[in-house]
């Protein structure tokens, strides 16, 4: 396994346009996406209302 390198600090992440963009999709879905990975894992389970999402956003 490699060695990890590098990782945002918690306040970086709160910060990031990623993390608003995830609690958006949370909001407006209904849904709970607790990290990047949850947010992946809807993405490709409905690229369709990811998609529209994104482009809402």
């Amino acid at each position: 396994m490699a060695e990890l390198l590098w990782s945002p600090s918690k306040e970086r992440i709160d910060n990031a346009l990623l993390t608003d963009f995830r609690h958006t999709v949370e909001r407006e879905h209904g849904r709970t996406l607790a990290d990047y990975d949850a947010l992946w894992e809807w993405s490709v389970s409905d690229p369709g209302a990811f998609w529209r999402s994104v482009w809402d956003f």
